[in-house]
């Protein structure tokens, strides 16, 4: 009878100690929760001013500002990718010629 009255007091024991430490983690999960809501509340709070902000004419006039930014980038990436071929060429006719020059004075000597 003692040892069966040690076993539900250690039972006993074991629950309250789970029970705590589920609360301790609940409570550690609600403040977690907690830092979240707040984080989505200043989000949308930023949010709404860069709607408002687009929409403005200021905005609009920097999504105009951005646009031309990206098709000048654009243009520019066009342009060296073109620079490139023309070097390649040039090196390539530069070679061609070389080796011309090579053949034609083996061809006289």
């Amino acid at each position: 009878m003692a040892q069966a009255h040690q076993t539900a007091q250690a039972n006993e024991w074991n629950l309250l100690e789970k029970i705590s430490n589920l609360s301790k983690s609940l409570n550690n999960e609600r403040a977690d929760s907690e830092m979240i809501r707040k984080d989505l509340v200043s989000c949308q709070a930023k949010l709404v001013e860069v709607e408002s902000f687009l929409s403005s004419d200021d905005g609009k006039f920097a999504l105009h500002l951005e646009e031309q930014l990206a098709v000048c980038k654009l243009r520019v990436a066009e342009l060296e990718a073109e620079k490139d071929y023309y070097e390649l060429e040039l090196h390539n006719r530069q070679v061609n010629v070389t080796h011309q020059i090579v053949k034609d004075e083996d061809k006289y000597n």
